[in-house]
């Protein structure tokens, strides 16, 4: 893993994997992507963010979009997810 600190040495975030794989895009030019397109992994997720920003323009590909709607939306039905998030939410 590799830790990033700014000039006082104060560590501002540290990259495992995935952030090495986006960093390394970055450093070889991939500097404002048009789109980036993942699985449903939050390393992944995490990485795109630490490296380019929460505005990347980022999101899961189709397969894994229908995957997490079937398992999350298709059995309960869309009423029961809502009022778990609601109720998830007031917490």
């Amino acid at each position: 893993m590799q830790v990033i600190r700014d000039e006082s040495g104060v560590a501002l975030g540290s990259f495992g994997s995935w952030e090495n794989v986006i960093d390394r895009a970055w450093q070889q030019g991939v500097i404002q992507p048009a789109h980036l397109v993942s699985d449903s992994d939050g390393a992944i997720a995490a990485g795109i963010q630490m490296v380019y920003g929460r505005q990347a323009p980022h999101q899961l590909c189709h397969f894994h979009l229908l995957r997490e709607y079937r398992r999350n939306i298709e059995e309960d039905g869309w009423w029961a997810v809502r009022r778990r998030r609601e109720s998830s939410s007031l917490m």
